[in-house]
Formats: C-alpha cells, sequence, structure tokens
C-alpha cells in the first residue's frame, strides 16, 4: 500500500470453474452482487483457459474487454458485419459483446473486464518506459470526446483500479511501491486529476463511472 494506491486484498479474490479452465475473480461491483445471478455493474477477473477449443460465458447485456496474459488466442464471434475472427498476442486488449457467442482456440491465461451496458468503462493498457506516463483520470477521459457537462457530471471516475499481470515496481507521484503478479490495486484518491507513473512490466487502468446503487 502505498499513499497514491492500496492493494484490493488478495484473500478477497474469489476462484471459481468455467468450462474451459478457472477463474479468479478480483473485483465485482457493487457490494453484494452476485456474478450468477447477473445483477453486477462491473467484473473484473483473471481465467485460465485449459481446453484448446472453448466457448465463452453467455454475458447478455453486457460488454467484455479481454486480454491473453499468457499464450495467445483466436476468438470468433458476429459483430456487425457478420462472423468475425481475431487473433489475440499477449496482452492486446479486444472488447466484445458478451451476449454474442464467443468461441475461443487457444490455451493460456486472460484479463477480463466485464460491464452492464450503459456504465461508462475504460481500460488502457499502459507500458514502461524510461520516462513516466501521464494519465488522465478525469471525468472529461472517461465519458469521451464530444461530451457535454452533464455527461461529465453522470459519468464522474467513482472507481479507479490497476492490474498487474507481472510482478512490478511502480512510481506514482514519486512514490515507489512492488506489486506482486495478477494483483488489483484501486486509487486511493478519487478526484478528477493527472497522475505520472513509472512502471517496470506492462499493467492495466480500469476506470468506471458510479455503480447504479452508489
Amino acid at each position: 500500500m502505498t499513499k497514491q494506491l492500496t492493494l484490493i486484498s488478495p484473500e478477497t479474490y474469489l476462484s471459481s470453474t468455467w468450462s474451459g479452465g478457472g477463474t479468479t475473480q478480483l473485483c465485482l461491483l457493487p457490494a453484494g452482487a452476485s456474478y450468477a445471478e447477473r445483477n453486477f455493474d462491473l467484473r473484473i477477473s483473471s481465467a485460465t483457459v485449459e481446453i484448446e477449443e472453448s466457448v465463452f460465458s453467455d454475458l447478455r447485456g453486457y460488454s467484455r474487454i479481454i486480454a491473453p496474459l499468457e499464450g495467445s488466442f483466436d476468438l470468433q464471434h458476429p459483430d456487425r458485419k457478420g462472423l468475425q475472427h481475431f487473433h489475440l498476442e499477449r496482452y492486446q486488449l479486444h472488447a466484445f459483446d458478451g451476449g454474442e457467442k464467443t468461441l475461443c482456440r487457444g490455451r493460456g491465461r486472460d484479463f477480463n473486464v466485464i460491464f452492464r451496458h450503459g456504465l461508462d468503462v475504460k481500460v488502457m493498457r499502459l507500458d514502461p518506459g524510461e520516462e513516466p506516463l501521464s494519465l488522465d483520470l478525469s471525468a472529461a477521459a472517461l465519458a469521451g470526446a464530444g461530451a457535454t457537462e452533464a455527461d461529465l457530471a453522470a459519468s464522474g471516475a467513482k472507481k479507479i483500479y490497476l492490474f498487474f499481470p507481472e510482478a512490478t515496481r511502480f512510481e506514482v507521484e514519486g512514490e515507489a511501491g512492488k506489486a506482486p503478479a495478477l494483483t488489483l490495486w484501486q486509487f486511493m484518491s478519487q478526484e478528477c486529476e493527472e497522475k505520472g507513473i513509472k512502471l517496470s512490466a506492462p499493467a492495466y487502468l480500469i476506470m468506471m463511472s458510479a455503480c447504479k446503487d452508489e
């Protein structure tokens, strides 16, 4: 834990199985929601894909963002142009509708963000470098270009997380820390501001607007 980031305790992570492997749930919002009952707003998790060909769980009413952490995946699912094929290399993000039947070929481990339709969520990969990255954690960054003042008021980022796939040394606003692999951290301050961050390995930034019950 640092003044900028706090580790979400691994003791709160939940492990389960799905048809193609195992899942570690790192965060489920709002508090008291259930993944099985599909009454959640946001789920952040990491799953193993242990068979060569699998079909992802049906998540109608939700959007999904996925990235391979180990291995590579070939995904097949329909979109507006018909049946599409997507090859994903390690750490490459891909967004799709959770209600579309999605076939996956390839074994490995992935990173998953699942969120209810209509919720403002932004996921970015942050890469290591010699110079610190400047992160825009403002409501404007979450709402996107062309947002009105009303949009910004409604979409203010209430939860901001960093997910570390690998053991990582990080520095946020000059304060250093170490993150174990496959851990989720939350920014302590939810104010609209910019922060400088330096990483020794890739990480993912997750920004979201308020949950329906907040």
